[in-house]
């Protein structure tokens, strides 16, 4: 049987508190996975309508130890959604929220664990690569059906390395205040698992006054949030207060500003604490760089060095590898966390390993001299203006870094919008941007919109605002 976890390790040491005070030991949860999943139901895909709840966490962990491959989803998914991705993966299981088990009559009840219910969904179990662990939609909350495809060794050892290299160990107390289906939040509850740590859950955001509460009053150690999440927290004056018992907190999902890594690494100096910013993609199971908390105050701007036990290069247009510092190509990873592959269909889920180990990430990078790597964004998002190579993401980051404003730049060949999302901003940022791009006339233009769409990682949906305003 493969492995993420050895919860008989814990024994009776908490593993996941609920909202309503429910709590599981480690043992409890190995008996759980028995119980809930037991011999005489035959390993299938399961599809999990995630929250994160005490039933949500424990049946993850339950479906993979029993060897039942996973594919995640948002428990707020429209139905017809949902239905759409039922129909196309056919999983035998489903798990989900139990006040939405009404919206499936027909299927049978086989279990509950705590707010969630297990039921069978009557479509017969198809090959699936006994390799095959976990299934993330690489479009957050949309309803697509294309998923990555997770191995159980993707999955462990990038929680391996993620707990060794953010520290983590048995006395630690992780709040999860990102979504269970998001990477990155996955990630940390995996890690947090693998040592035999505290999960407290909550559905609630650092805006719920009730929030902080939690986090003094269990005591949480380990803190994690997209950039969105600390912009926030610095305008509500969080950064002012010691948050005694936090010792760790990470940032992922998107660059931070280097005005706010700054703040960041200033207050975690003053307190003691441990701030450590984070690179990866779902197409490496979350983890490919981390810049250490000892860098982040002296590398304003960077993804970190390459993970451990892994490999990270730059690669030029003809294919050859770059060698020299604060030259850009294309970063490549190879680790032991690059997926297997993608699904669009239910047979895709027999297919076993077409990565081979590399990924290349799409993303456009330079490292400097003592090996530190620094995004600068999308390979697909780069245009030319006036015959001038120019990047979308690099604009964005120039604008943030220098004037404080968040901004999302779209467009196409001698064609630049750039949106903001407060009026005073708009003259502010043209000026701006006209002063250190050569762009003339009505190549460049702005306007102001009420908020960027954004995924479930806090990530802009650049595709659905060149939808609708190019």
């Amino acid at each position: 049987m493969k492995r993420v976890w050895d919860f008989e390790n814990h024994a009776d040491s908490i593993a996941i508190t609920g909202m309503n005070g429910e709590t599981l030991t480690y043992t409890e949860l190995s008996a759980l996975s028995g119980s809930l999943f037991g011999s005489d139901k035959s390993p299938g895909l399961v599809l999990i309508l995630c929250a994160n709840t005490i039933g949500a966490i424990a049946s993850y962990a339950a479906a993979l130890s029993t060897s039942h491959p996973v594919m995640l989803l948002s428990s707020e998914l429209f139905h017809d959604q949902i239905k759409h991705v039922l129909k196309t993966y056919r999983p035998p299981f489903l798990l989900l929220p139990g006040k939405l088990s009404r919206d499936y009559p027909h299927m049978k009840i086989l279990g509950q664990c705590f707010d969630y219910t297990l039921l069978l969904t009557n479509y017969q179990s198809a090959y699936i690569n006994p390799e095959l662990a976990v299934m993330l939609s690489t479009s957050g909350s949309t309803g697509s059906v294309k998923f990555v495809r997770l191995s159980y060794e993707n999955v462990r050892f990038n929680a391996q390395i993620l707990a060794d290299a953010l520290g983590i160990s048995s006395s630690d107390r992780l709040l999860t205040m990102l979504p269970m289906h998001y990477t990155y939040g996955l990630s940390m509850i995996n890690c947090h698992l693998l040592k035999g740590a505290s999960i407290y859950c909550t559905d609630l955001g650092i805006m719920d006054a009730e929030f902080w509460d939690i986090l003094e009053d269990k005591r949480i150690t380990s803190f994690h949030g997209v950039s969105g999440a600390y912009d926030m927290m610095s305008r509500l004056g969080f950064l002012e207060e010691e948050l005694p018992h936090v010792r760790l907190m990470t940032q992922a999902g998107g660059k931070l500003g280097t005005a706010m890594q700054e703040e960041l690494a200033g207050y975690a100096g003053r307190y003691g604490k441990e701030f450590v910013i984070m690179y990866g993609q779902t197409e490496a199971t979350a983890a490919i760089s981390i810049l250490s908390s000892e860098y982040t105050p002296k590398k304003p701007g960077s993804a970190g060095q390459c993970v451990p036990g892994s490999r990270l290069k730059l690669v030029a247009s003809d294919g050859q590898e770059i060698k020299k510092p604060f030259e850009r190509g294309e970063l490549v990873y190879e680790g032991r966390n690059v997926a297997l592959g993608y699904a669009t269909c239910l047979e895709d889920l027999a297919k076993g390993d077409e990565f081979n180990g590399t990924l290349r990430t799409g993303d456009e990078a330079e490292r400097d001299e003592e090996g530190f790597y620094y995004i600068t964004g999308r390979l697909k998002r780069i245009i030319k203006v006036a015959g001038h190579r120019i990047s979308l993401d690099e604009i964005d980051s120039m604008i943030l870094d220098e004037l404080n404003v968040p901004s999302a730049s779209i467009g196409k060949d001698d064609e630049l919008l750039i949106l903001v999302t407060e009026a005073e901003q708009q003259s502010v940022v043209e000026k701006f941007v006209r002063a250190k791009i050569p762009v003339t006339g009505t190549v460049l233009r702005t306007l102001v919109i009420d908020e960027f769409p954004v995924n479930d990682g806090g990530k802009i949906l650049y595709g659905k605002l060149a939808e609708e305003y190019l």
